[in-house]
């Protein structure tokens, strides 16, 4: 009998630490998730894929060649931008998580399963989806490269230029998250840089117009234009600027939310007495 408690006792005592342990892992996760903000859980989307074997993902969706070697592949930028958002938003105390984690290129009903999931069981949950734009071609456009990709060297000579963000028809609760950040992206980038801010759009997208939870689409520079747009866009400096704007915009939201419900707190307090 000895013997077997020689053997048992140790094995007991080891599954008390690893049980005290686990029990103040589930507190601390408890600390943090009660630290985070309560009025906001942000699924960031990379729009398009990026490049497997060194084969690109997604067709198009790129700047051509330009005369200095610059060349941006939208996917491959977006997913950098998105990384790097959530960074930025879980130091501010914001829940974040990309949505589309991988390499290739997924559906975008995929991307709309995902998001609508998540926003079954958190209604906190808003959607960002990050682009950059193009411009169709006209007769106006003065280069080409070797892949005889087009674009304009220059704003000045008719290349479409700025950000803008589009939220789907309609009032709807998108519409304030695109105006904080809107205003934000205004007065922050505007600062350093010529890439002017195109305001607030509304479009029929598809993953605008099927989202269940509030959603903006936004449009970082055109990839047609070199000047300004693909040299703030391949600035890491910009870059910065451009996510903390972003960030800048949202946690303002958040506390708008919170001083709805402060008021709405205060004025009930008032009727109660």
């Amino acid at each position: 009998m000895k013997k077997i408690l020689k053997f048992i006792l140790p094995v007991i005592i080891l599954a008390i630490v690893i049980i005290a342990k686990i029990s103040i892992s589930d507190n601390e996760a408890l600390i943090v998730n009660r630290q985070s903000d309560p009025n906001l859980r942000v699924l960031v989307v990379a729009g398009h894929g990026e490049q497997i074997n060194s084969s690109y993902q997604t067709a198009g969706k790129q700047s051509p060649t330009w005369e200095n070697g610059l060349k941006i592949y939208e996917g491959i930028s977006n997913k950098d931008l998105a990384e790097n958002l959530v960074i930025k938003l879980k130091h501010a105390g914001i829940d974040a998580q990309i949505i589309n984690p991988e390499l290739r290129d997924i559906s975008l009903q995929a991307r709309i399963n995902r998001i609508n999931t998540i926003y079954s069981y958190d209604k906190r949950s808003i959607a960002i989806f990050l682009h950059h734009n193009a411009q169709a071609y006209n007769k106006t456009a003065d280069y080409f490269d070797k892949q005889n990709l087009y674009g304009w060297t220059s704003a000045e000579i008719g290349g479409a230029t700025g950000t803008e963000i589009f939220t789907s028809k309609g009032f709807t609760k998108a519409d304030q998250i695109a105006k904080y950040i809107g205003n934000s992206i205004s007065n922050q980038q505007s600062a350093i840089s010529n890439l002017k801010f195109r305001g607030l759009k509304e479009a029929n997208f598809f993953v605008l117009k099927y989202t269940s939870c509030p959603a903006a689409l936004l449009e970082f520079g055109f990839m047609t234009t070199k000047v300004p747009d693909c040299m703030v866009i391949s600035d890491s400096l910009h870059r910065e600027i451009y996510l903390q704007s972003i960030v800048s915009g949202l946690k303002q939201y958040s506390n708008s939310i919170s001083n709805q419900q402060l008021a709405i707190n205060n004025q009930q307090l008032t009727i109660n007495n």
